[in-house]
Formats: C-alpha cells, structure tokens, sequence
C-alpha cells in the first residue's frame, strides 16, 4: 500500500523487505546522498520533506555499512554536483555529495515510481510510465491561458495504453492560477492494473490552496478520488507525511498552527485515513518527539494555543489524549481571537450568523475538535443499569 500525507502522505500498500541487491555502480552513474539518519522511522520522515511535487527524481533509503540509514537519490549518470542539480527540481541539501555505492549494504524503501509534467500555457504535456501514455492540457476561456495570473480553465486528459485509448475525460471549470497546475503518473495503489492519474491545480493564496484529483482502475472502470483543497502549495504528498488542515487557523494564525500528521492509503478502489493504525504510530511518536524537542527550546509554546492544539492531537493518537488535556487545563494558555465557535444552540457556527455565535474556552473547543476529527473517541460505551426490584409487603 502506498500512503500519501498532507501534511498529508499516502503510504504504500506493500511492504517492502529489505533488498540485499547490489548497490554499488558501474563507472559513470553516482548516487546522491541526501540525508543520514540513525533510525528508518527518522530517515523515512526526511524522505519526505526532501520530496518535492515537483520532482520525480527516484529516492530511496539504503543502510550503510556503519549502521546509519541514508536518503539516496538516483542512480544518475552525473559527474558533480553542479550536474545533479541541472538534472533534478529538487531541493538539494548544501551537505549532499556523491557516492559510488560501495559502503551501501541494503535498501530498506524506494518512493513509487511515477512521472511529473507542468501544465503551462495551452501546450501538451506529454508523459509515459510503462505502457501507459498520457496527454493532458489547460483548456482556458476566451481571454485563454497566458493572459492574466488566473484564468477560467479546465484540464482535458487523455490516457493509452499501448496506442489503444484508457481514458479521456475533462476536469470542471473553475478559476485557478496559471501556475501550479501539474499533472502525474504514479503507482499508488498496486492492485491496479494501470498506474494512477494525478492532477493538481492551484487556486492561488499565500497560504492556500491545491486541488487534487486521483483516476484509478479498478474492477473494470476508472475511479475518481476527490482530496479537496489541501493547504499550501505543493497539496499531498506521495508515500509521504502531511498534515491536518482542520488544524490550520482555528486556534491560532496560520504561522502559528501546527497540522498533526495524517496517513491515507490508497487500494482496491478505496481511499482510506489510516489515523491511529499501527503501521503510522513510529511515524507520529517521531513527530511529536520533534514538537517536545521545539519546546525545550522555546518554552514558551506551551502557552500557545496553536501549538498546543497540534500537540495534544499527535498526544491522543498515541492514546494519551487525557494527559494532554490535563496539561493544558493546568497551562495559563495565552488569550486569542482565534478558537472554536459554536452557535447558542451549541450547534456549529455555520448554522447562525457570526455576532450570534460564542466563542468557547481554549481547552472546551480543543476536546471537541479532537473528538469531531477523530483523534479522541466519540463517546464511552455506557454501563447498563441494573435496578434489583424488592416485593412490596402484603
């Protein structure tokens, strides 16, 4: 299975065993090391900040012979540095260098395999993965594509299979930038017979947002998987770590929230949030090791709410929601404009006007937030009553 993060992340939905193959490379290819990590789970989590939508370069993670897991890009037939980053749209640490191989013992996770093309102006973005070819343009108004910062557009694609055609259908029109629209082709879910389809498009904002749209076959029919508008501008991420956007501006400004991680697989023609599985709990309890570790530094997160709301979630993921919450019932939180609203009915805000509806105290409007999104359970299951009935005298 693969999953994707928002800061959301599809994990992948095989395992994949630890490869003994042979890592070392013939003359003339290298590959990049980009990261060192002493752990997988801290390796893992690096790989995917270090994966960029952009950017469809192969990565993978391999342990060396001293013990540490490296994040590795390529093989790339490149000589230097300079080289690589002609090459690749990635990102590269200012400490990435070249390798032979030679000390690389195993490889331990490779991202999915999967091409990326920018959709600009009213060309054709061509594409091809295994035996399946895609075409996919921008199809604008009358003003057309190129002439303003946002134009009235729509995506029409077209998918083959070796020159017989899969798929063609075209995306709702709508206002989106005229950067940031993009198209790939990825193998997420391998109970398909086809790799999947991704489109992208951005609506613009400074802090949002991406519109993703996932076509998958299964059973016969191709299957379209609406993710919403995710915040930011590079949207989900592939076997890769995101976060929860309901987090964002609810109990602080937007630099001042923290999104808890979130885990969707994609499989059998199902897209389904992995939240609180045994499979991504590594994942969160590196997360919040990392919030912990912030904290330390800067003590006083504990009285922000933005933080603390991030916090408390990853906290109840890992089954110690209650602690969380005591902490907080404990912690002079620092007043905010920002927090739960509920109408006078306790009802959601959006239900009344705005000057109708109250705000709730910090730690009120967290614990139901928590609930709503599932990070803490809904209800307890009620013990039964028993009543012992006694004879009335004669």
């Amino acid at each position: 299975m693969r999953l994707f993060w928002l800061t959301l992340f599809f994990i992948s939905a095989h395992v994949l065993s630890a490869s003994a193959a042979s890592l070392s490379l013939e003359s003339g290819k290298k590959w990049v090391v980009l990261a060192s990590e002493e752990t997988l789970v801290a390796a893992r989590m690096r790989a995917w900040w270090l994966m960029d939508g952009r950017n469809s370069a192969p990565l993978r993670i391999v342990k060396s012979q001293n013990g540490y897991y490296a994040v590795v890009m390529g093989p790339l037939a490149v000589r230097n540095m300079d080289e690589v980053k002609k090459q690749v749209g990635l990102y590269l640490p200012q400490d990435a260098f070249l390798s032979d191989g030679s000390r690389f013992v195993t490889t331990h996770w490779k991202a999915p395999e999967r091409v990326h093309a920018e959709l600009r102006g009213s060309a054709t973005a061509k594409l091809q993965l295994g035996d399946v070819r895609a075409e996919a343009k921008l199809v604008c108004g009358e003003a057309g594509c190129n002439l303003d910062d946002y134009s009235n557009s729509s995506i029409h694609l077209m998918l083959w299979l070796k020159g017989s055609p899969l798929l063609e259908t075209t995306t709702p029109a709508g206002e989106f930038a005229a950067h940031g629209q993009s198209i790939d082709l990825i193998r997420l879910d391998p109970t398909s017979p086809y790799p999947q389809v991704v489109l992208k498009r951005f609506t613009g904002g400074a802090h949002c947002c991406v519109e993703q749209t996932i076509y998958s076959f299964q059973n016969g029919v191709w299957l379209e998987f609406d993710l919403g508008a995710r915040d930011g501008f590079g949207g989900t991420s592939f076997d890769d770590i995101d976060g929860d956007n309901s987090f964002l501006y609810l109990f602080a400004p937007y630099a001042g929230s923290v999104a808890p991680l979130q885990f969707w697989q994609l499989k059998e023609a199902q897209l389904k949030n992995l939240m609180g599985s045994k499979a991504t709990l590594p994942f969160v309890r590196f997360d919040l090791k990392r919030l912990e570790l912030r904290a330390k530094r800067m003590p006083e997160q504990w009285r922000d709410a933005g933080f603390l709301a991030g916090w408390a979630a990853s906290k109840a993921l890992l089954g110690q929601g209650g602690v969380a919450l005591k902490r907080i019932l404990a912690t002079d939180v620092e007043e905010s404009d920002f927090g739960l609203r509920v109408c006078p009915d306790f009802s959601p805000q959006r239900n009344c006007d705005f000057e109708d509806g109250l705000q709730l105290p910090f730690v009120t409007g967290l614990t139901m937030h928590l609930i709503e999104q599932g990070y803490l359970p809904r209800a307890l299951t009620p013990t039964p009553l028993h009543i012992q009935g006694s004879a009335l005298p004669h």
